[in-house]
Order: structure tokens, then C-alpha cells, then sequence
């Protein structure tokens, strides 16, 4: 042990003589509840509070579980129940904001990030979240996204229905409120763009989006879809029957 940390220190000794800054953990699992797991390489690692995650992780949320991530840059990242995120790609230097560069991958389920300074300095374009139907471009924002693409959503709830029409046990929603399949996006500061094949919509603080498929143009809705909130923006806390998690913001 004493042998590898010599070893480690030595590293980032030489790294500083080139006058290179040494990156460690991408991010750091702040809160959590329930059973959050990374896949490795071909590992699967089951993940605590103080936990560190890393590019090419992919996180997952089990039923009933909801996690809280605060990377390099400062940005901050709610999993709901039932998700799964793909770290595809994080450069971040306090010297090199040129060279800024985070891309996310939403598997499944639903998030909130409040963002860090990638995406704030720098390429403005460097902050990127890839989902099944548009990839989204966030330039400093607050906001939510919801893949009901690859799993039916209900209204007002976390859980998803299966293949059957069967609702969880926690849904407290009925099949009738199920959600049409798309990605929905709310943002509640900053601005985001959603983009595919079709085409792209600009978002702003106070609205939201849907895009049905990578072949359709992303469209604004009216108003609040009726997805579960994973805080009010005002709020400071995520509360349910099973979990609790603090400071979501």
C-alpha cells in the first residue's frame, strides 16, 4: 500500500514539472438513497456517499433510488429512480477552459444539473447530453430531462409502467396518465438547445420541450408535461416515502 502511494505521489510530482495539472476523480457521489451502481470496464461497483465516479462510468439508479453527483466543474446532477447515465467524455482545467469538454449520455430515466463552469467559459458549446430521440446543448441552465422514449412515464410520478401496462407499486398514478413517448426537457434557468435530424428548438427558463423522435423537429409544449419534479427550483431538498436527499441544489 505504502508502496502504491509513493508511487501515486511520484506520479503527480513529474506531472507537475512538465507543468501539467493532474486530474483525479471526474466527480463525487454527495448524496444518495437506495442502491446506485457504476459499471467499470467489466466491473460493476456498488457506489456510497463519497464515492468516486469517472469518465466512462455508467451510473445506474435502482428502483426507488435517487443519487446526487457534483463533478470538477462545480455541476451538480440528480439521478431519479430507475436511471442511467453514460459519462462519455469530461476535460476539465482550471487553466484550459478552451479546452472544456463534457458530454453525457441518458440511457434512461430522468435528471436534473445544475451546471458548472464547463459550458459557462470557454466553447460555449462544450457541455452536451446525448438522449435516445435529441442530443441537448446546455450553455449554463438548470434544467430537467425525461427519456419516456425507451420507458413509458405516468404523470406526477418516478416509476415506470412495463410492457404489460403494470404500474409500480410507488407510482400512486393510474395507466390513464401515462405520458406520450418522447424526451421531455424543462428548463429553469439559462437556456438549452434541443437538436436532431429534424431539426432544433432553443429553450429558456420557464419552458418545455418535447422531441418525439430523431426524425421529428423538437417542439416547445405549452406548459408543465406533469413529469415528478426532483425539486422546485426554490427547494432545497428531495423528500419521498423511501428516500430523503438534501441541498439538491
Amino acid at each position: 500500500m505504502q508502496l502504491k502511494h509513493g508511487l501515486q505521489l511520484w506520479a503527480v510530482i513529474a506531472l507537475l514539472m512538465l507543468g501539467v495539472a493532474p486530474v483525479f476523480a471526474d466527480g463525487t457521489v454527495t448524496q444518495l438513497a437506495g442502491t446506485i451502481t457504476a459499471k467499470r470496464g467489466g466491473d460493476v461497483l456498488a457506489l456510497t456517499r463519497g464515492s468516486f465516479v469517472k469518465e466512462g462510468d455508467v451510473i445506474t439508479t435502482e428502483k426507488g433510488a435517487y443519487a446526487q453527483i457534483k463533478f470538477s466543474d462545480g455541476m451538480i446532477m440528480t439521478l431519479k429512480p430507475s436511471t442511467q447515465v453514460a459519462i462519455k467524455d469530461q476535460h476539465f482545467s482550471e487553466t484550459e477552459p478552451d479546452q472544456d469538454k463534457f458530454t453525457l449520455g441518458l440511457l434512461k430515466g430522468g435528471l436534473r444539473t445544475v451546471s458548472g463552469l464547463i459550458g459557462k467559459r470557454g466553447n460555449r458549446d462544450a457541455y452536451k447530453m446525448n438522449t435516445a430521440t435529441a442530443t441537448i446543448g446546455i450553455r449554463g441552465t438548470v434544467f430537467d430531462v425525461d427519456d419516456c422514449a425507451t420507458s413509458k412515464c405516468t404523470k406526477g410520478s418516478q416509476a415506470k409502467i412495463d410492457d404489460t401496462g403494470t404500474v409500480d407499486a410507488n407510482a400512486k398514478a393510474d395507466v390513464s396518465d401515462e405520458i406520450a413517448p418522447a424526451v421531455y426537457v424543462g428548463v429553469h434557468d439559462g437556456e438549452v438547445v434541443v437538436k436532431n435530424d429534424a431539426g432544433e428548438l432553443t429553450l429558456s427558463a420557464g419552458q418545455f420541450g418535447i422531441a418525439p423522435a430523431n426524425n421529428v423537429v423538437p417542439l416547445q409544449l405549452p406548459g408543465d408535461p406533469g413529469l415528478s419534479q426532483i425539486s422546485s427550483l426554490g427547494g432545497s431538498s428531495v423528500e419521498g416515502d423511501t428516500y430523503s436527499i438534501k441541498n439538491c441544489r
